[in-house]
């Protein structure tokens, strides 16, 4: 028998860290004024409104406190379980601090006597959320399987993050799993469905990213009647949100983020770019006004519930703007009239690392998710047919692409506006992979 040097049975380099079975646990940084420091974390529980950190010492091991989770019946908090175990490059920091949130009191301590003293010590109180983003969360991505979604869940695995993605589709479950997340199959306009896959996750985190505009759910891109092709969508921003909150509910609220759209459907009064101060504009009496009346439903209900609305601008990278593409190299794809209105577009890998940062910072309200530079029509369709490798795209009139086109496309092109990007930077820290649609254009289309 040849036998193995024992350093190598600890070699971890390899390991694909999809493969590996963790039981919950995760090896996380946690940033520190003294520097970086990698521990084990693991997290039981998704109250949300308490925490209690058990950090084991030398003597009181994280062993010691899997018993905690019988310690609190009544208040039932999530458990934070930090170990100092002595493991190849696992550091613990000096100290773990908790604080309480302004305007609650703490519970009455519910643990065993002399919990705080001896070898190890227990921090228990409030804990604000915007801390959760120094361990893994345990993310439901309802609707992993679609564009942004393929996008979304790498990202998220890639942070350390427990995540839970569905799809409609039995034939998507094996990609998904490539991805790194356990996959489910579940329907979104099923209120028993989704209620079943929530319980099941237990997650900290749902991010809702339904729709059903891919040719696939859809058929083909219709822009002129804007209503039947974006049907099935409305039923998810609306019937599906419904579902998914109550489902939340159910399962201990846990933080929600949502798809919200902006691109060129800013309220046609005033300046061409706008804020989250600005209304979305219903466009009442065009086949967009069902259409933007449930974005308008998906944003009241989920920053009620405490979530956040992500107002992604027009989507564009791979897989996204396919169709479009095609249309724009066959030249039928015109500008029509002036081509003054503007749109905000943004590249998928933008649109997830947004919702990354959303979900680990528990943002609330509503945020622009859109690139640097809001333009007319004038200026990114020719753009995009140059960087596709098509002729320079044909003008008609207003008349005329109404009547082939219809009144949402005119609207579009005339008189859109575009949004400003400026909260979401500052807020979330978010930083641009493509500020311009220029850059992605070009480098997606070369």
């Amino acid at each position: 028998m040849t036998s193995t040097p024992l350093p190598s049975c600890f070699d971890t380099s390899g390991w694909d860290p999809r493969t590996v079975v963790s039981g919950g646990s995760r090896l996380v940084p946690i940033e520190t004024a003294s520097g970086t420091f990698r521990v084990w974390t693991e997290r039981v529980g998704t109250n949300p409104d308490l925490e209690v950190l058990l950090h084991g010492g030398s003597g009181a091991t994280a062993e010691l406190y899997e018993c905690c989770d019988t310690w609190f019946p009544a208040a039932r908090p999530v458990l934070v379980r930090v170990s100092r175990l002595p493991v190849r490059d696992a550091k613990e920091p000096s100290s773990v601090t908790s604080e309480p949130t302004p305007g609650r009191a703490p519970p009455p301590h519910a643990g065993p006597p002399g919990c705080h003293s001896g070898a190890g010590w227990l921090v228990s109180g409030h804990v604000h959320r915007h801390d959760r983003e120094v361990i893994d969360v345990n993310v439901f991505v309802a609707g992993g399987s679609g564009v942004l979604g393929r996008r979304l869940v790498p990202q998220l695995v890639a942070r350390g993050h427990q995540v839970t993605a569905t799809t409609t589709s039995k034939d998507r479950l094996a990609l998904l799993e490539r991805l790194g997340a356990r996959a489910i199959v579940m329907d979104g306009l099923d209120a028993a469905s989704v209620g079943e896959a929530v319980a099941a996750a237990r997650p900290d985190a749902i991010v809702h990213q339904m729709t059903a505009i891919a040719p696939a759910h859809a058929g083909k891109p219709d822009i002129k009647h804007f209503d039947k092709w974006f049907s099935l969508t409305v039923r998810l921003r609306t019937e599906g949100t419904d579902h998914l909150l109550a489902a939340a509910q159910a399962a201990g609220r846990p933080h929600v983020v949502a798809q919200s759209y902006a691109s060129w459907n800013g309220i046609r009064q005033g300046g061409w770019v706008k804020t989250e101060e600005d209304p979305l504009d219903t466009h009442a009496g065009t086949p967009a006004q069902e259409p933007m009346e449930a974005v308008r439903y998906l944003e009241k209900v989920v920053i009620a519930a405490g979530g956040a609305a992500l107002r992604y601008g027009a989507l564009y990278g791979p897989g996204a703007t396919d169709d479009q593409v095609e249309l724009v190299r066959k030249r039928q794809y015109p500008l029509i009239g002036d081509g003054g209105g503007y749109s905000s577009w943004i590249h998928l890998d933008d649109a997830a690392s947004a919702t990354v940062l959303a979900v680990e910072r528990r943002a609330a309200g509503v945020f622009n998710i859109v690139d640097d530079e809001p333009a007319p029509a004038s200026e990114w369709l020719p753009y995009l047919a140059e960087s596709a490798g098509g002729k320079r795209p044909m003008r008609v009139p207003k008349w005329l692409g109404r009547a082939a086109a219809g009144d949402v496309a005119v609207m579009m092109m005339v008189e859109g506006r575009g949004f400003s990007n400026a909260k979401a930077k500052r807020e979330l820290g978010w930083t641009l992979r493509y500020p311009s649609w220029r850059q992605g254009f070009r480098e997606g289309l070369s």
